[in-house]
């Protein structure tokens, strides 16, 4: 079993093999936050490369639980077209933490229901089909909306009546926005302590990302950049309570 390893442990740990290569002065300047942000932008990047490799797999270890996506179901008119009278669509409440690659599963919060996924352009399709099976089947998908002033990406759910909570587990861009959704009664974690939350990664990724990251520190002495180049705010200073 793979011993968890918090944020404090890995940028403790980012520190000491990194002391005897820089100067003391440049290790004492560089806050959590910046070793943090480095750390995950360049995990981030290592995956992202891993997964355009046919030939690599992505472990478990990498992917990360949201057990508690809080639903509600949405008006008629914004389904992508009619569904059956005895069958609803369902939105998560508040967006989806940004995620690199795919999402692994959508399940009920007791894993007694998984979900297929289904792009939101083809959903009409498997409502017509003439397959019973294909049209009952309970689907999942995403779709970047606004709701409520507040743009992201929102999980849709169809074919579950009764469902109001849902877990879902994917490589987040940052594993700290999982710890801060909100829990099943819509709370957020005032006191979290982002230092002592896990770092979500392979042990195998952990020598090349300490190595890309201190080469990044060492010859860039500006703010940090999005190192992903991905479109997504994944290391943006404002987002990481680490001090």
């Amino acid at each position: 079993m793979n011993k968890l390893e918090t944020n404090r442990a890995i940028i403790g740990e980012f520190r000491d093999l990194i002391a005897d290569k820089v100067r003391i002065s440049d290790v004492n300047g560089w806050s959590n936050r910046l070793v943090y942000n480095h750390l995950i932008g360049y995990r981030n990047k290592i995956l992202m490369e891993k997964m355009k490799d046919p030939k690599s797999s992505i472990s478990i270890l990498n992917y990360q639980p949201l057990p508690c996506v809080a639903l509600d179901e949405i008006s008629i008119e914004e389904c992508p077209c009619q569904p059956a009278s005895d069958f609803k669509f369902l939105r998560s409440v508040v967006p989806i933490p940004n995620y690199i690659g795919d999402i692994k599963s959508v399940n009920s919060g007791t894993r007694s229901q998984g979900y297929d996924y289904v792009d939101w352009d083809n959903f009409r399709y498997k409502l017509n089909s003439r397959f019973e099976a294909e049209r009952t089947q309970p689907y999942w998908t995403i779709r970047k909306v606004t709701v409520n002033n507040v743009t992201g990406n929102y999980l849709y759910i169809h074919n579950d009546i009764f469902r109001e909570f849902v877990t879902i587990s994917a490589i987040f861009s940052d594993p700290l926005d999982v710890y801060k959704y909100p829990n099943c009664e819509g709370k957020v974690d005032k006191c979290l302590s982002a230092l002592d939350k896990e770092f979500i990664i392979d042990p195998q990724f952990k020598p090349l990302m300490f190595d890309l990251a201190l080469s990044q520190l060492v010859r860039a002495k500006t703010p940090i950049s999005d190192v992903v180049n991905n479109n997504l705010d994944d290391v943006s200073n404002n987002r990481n309570p680490l001090k």
